[in-house]
């Protein structure tokens, strides 16, 4: 038998490996590596860290979000979303576009003012 496919999206072969890997004269083989690229290079759970962005449609009004929609900030005032019948409407909550399955890590940053409440 051939080997047809190395999957080392587990085992990051760095640049180098990528380069050396794609260099080789084999038709027929698919090299897999992008399962957290770099990141699984770094020791502790930040190997598994993940980049997530909050979905706008889900929202609640009184929820900002920014920077691409990584970052979110409670307002006094209404958001002007449009409907959607997926947006929170009681809740000041809001979930990510992304599913998060297998191994994960991701870092949450957040500051609460006095007599205010987060739930992550």
């Amino acid at each position: 038998p051939r080997l047809r496919e190395l999957d080392l999206r587990y085992n990051h072969p760095r640049d180098s490996g990528v380069r050396a890997l794609s260099a080789a004269k084999l038709d027929t083989l698919t090299l897999l590596v992008d399962h957290g690229g770099e990141n699984r290079t770094k020791p502790g759970p930040r190997k598994y860290g993940c980049q997530l962005t909050l979905d706008p449609n889900t929202a609640n009004r009184f929820l900002s979000l920014s920077e691409g929609n990584r970052r979110v900030t409670h307002t006094w005032r209404e958001e002007p979303y449009p409907d959607h019948p997926e947006r929170f409407e009681r809740w000041h909550q809001v979930v990510c576009r992304e599913s998060v399955c297998e191994r994960c890590y991701w870092e949450a940053e957040f500051s609460v003012s006095e007599g205010g409440e987060w739930f992550i």
